[in-house]
């Protein structure tokens, strides 16, 4: 399935006698990686940030004519957020929040999500690096404009709030301050 629809796609097939292991060898050249073009992947996952899976479902349908269930959504969204987490743990933002021009900003909240496991507190967490803007008394905060973000890096997990510092923790580099922040 790709974002303009579905697609006829055929190919050769390799079976190893042995195992019973398959493989298609032209997959990884063609980007075939799964019932889902990357694109279309990429579209799945928009919606699924907005919506149920399977209202996910019905608005791609409805917005771009491809048909693609609640469940290939699902499975395809969990899959490309482990890829995510994959990458960031080997590439994490530490180091592009050191070049970065501005000072230090750190948000973290929790809000209550239904979860398979009943309600739980989904904790989320944002780091920012930004210049100093303009002096403002405490009456104009409100109102100002504050300078772009240089560099930003957000985190969010269902954990325990434990679990949720060790992950966010490792970033507060000695340098943005000697005091790590409260929690």
């Amino acid at each position: 399935m790709t974002a303009a629809g579905r697609v006829t796609l055929r190919r050769r097939s390799l079976r190893c006698h042995g195992c019973g292991l398959t493989a298609h060898p032209l997959d990884a050249r063609l980007g075939v990686d799964g019932f889902l073009s990357p694109h279309a992947t990429r579209l799945a996952c928009l919606a699924a940030a907005s919506w149920s899976f399977d209202i996910a479902s019905d608005r791609l349908h409805e917005f771009a004519g491809v048909p693609i269930n609640g469940e290939t959504i699902r499975r395809h969204s969990h899959r490309a957020a482990q890829a995510l987490t994959r990458r960031r743990e080997q590439e994490p933002p530490k180091a592009h929040f050191e070049d970065a021009e501005g000072e230090v900003e750190f948000l973290t909240d929790g809000v209550m999500a239904p979860t398979r496991g009943g309600w739980r507190e989904l904790k989320m967490a944002l780091y920012l690096k930004r210049p100093l803007g303009e002096p403002a008394e405490p009456n104009a905060w409100a109102e100002r404009e504050l300078p772009r973000p240089t560099a930003q890096a957000a985190y969010a997990m269902v954990a325990d709030s434990e679990t949720f510092a060790a992950r966010w923790m490792p970033l507060w580099p000695r340098r943005w301050g000697s005091s790590r922040p409260v929690r």
